[in-house]
């Protein structure tokens, strides 16, 4: 299993046992942890400003759209970063696990 894939697989356990409004979102995070994967020469603060900038779109489009405040913006913009910070940290701790059939 590549890490894409362990951040596929892990992402949504992990966002609701964190906040149950980050996982109405884990779609959205995932897409801004891949795409924060792929900036080679950002540091790793700015990736997780990606990833969080991403998240916090899709929160505001959700509330948007549905014309009432499904999601506390304030909520998921501050647990964010530390939700993502600890899917990847998660993530890249078991993609390097000597039980991982991929290495």
């Amino acid at each position: 299993m590549n890490w894409l894939d362990l951040v596929k697989f892990l992402a949504p356990i992990i966002l609701v046992k964190i906040n149950p409004h980050l996982a109405q979102v884990s779609d959205s995070i995932i897409k801004g942890i891949s795409e924060a994967s792929q900036m080679s020469n950002a540091s790793g603060e700015d990736k997780l400003k990606h990833a969080v900038n991403i998240t916090n779109d899709a929160v505001n489009a959700i509330n948007s759209a549905t014309g009432i405040q499904r999601i506390d913006p304030v909520v998921v913009s501050d647990s964010a970063a530390h939700a993502i910070s600890l899917i990847v940290d998660i993530t890249k701790l078991i993609h390097k696990s000597p039980i991982n059939i991929n290495n």
